[in-house]
């Protein structure tokens, strides 16, 4: 089957775009083993493979790679997965990068498991009201947890 990679990256001069993920055509998950992407235009890159039908499933990544071939980031915290549903022959993905978030703290445990969806939203709620001038005192008192 043809499986086509379609992605927008802004990359600059000797920046590479790459593709890495959980089968052998994709590298087994080692960065030198990964697939260069082909710069179209206007920040578009493109991946074109060919893999056995036998593949049920695959697991990637995209990472910038620098001309003398060190990887230089990748994409924050996400694999893309896709399971083949076998109805087609070609599979095109047409991928968004993951920049990590300004607000990246909120993604952390304490906030994902340890507080409220409601505890959550207020005190988000308060640092915006931080960055908008309010005092810090407001971000104090927060409400009773509710069951």
């Amino acid at each position: 089957m043809d499986v086509r990679f379609r992605i927008h990256y802004n990359t600059v001069w000797g920046q590479k775009l790459c593709v890495v993920g959980s089968i052998p055509q994709l590298g087994n998950w080692e960065p030198v083993l990964a697939k260069e992407m082909r710069y179209v235009a206007d920040g578009e890159w493109t991946l074109e493979l060919e893999l056995p039908d036998s593949v049920d499933q695959i697991e990637y990544r995209y990472f910038v790679r620098m001309e003398d071939d060190h990887a230089l980031f990748e994409e924050w915290e996400r694999k893309h997965t896709v399971k083949f549903d076998k109805r087609s022959k070609i599979y095109t993905f047409f991928d968004v990068w993951h920049t990590m978030p300004a607000n990246k703290v909120f993604y952390a445990s304490a906030f994902t498991k340890g507080l409220s969806w409601n505890r959550l939203k207020y005190f988000a709620m308060m640092v915006m009201m931080m960055r908008e001038g309010s005092t810090v005192a407001t971000v104090v008192a927060m409400p009773p947890a509710t069951p």
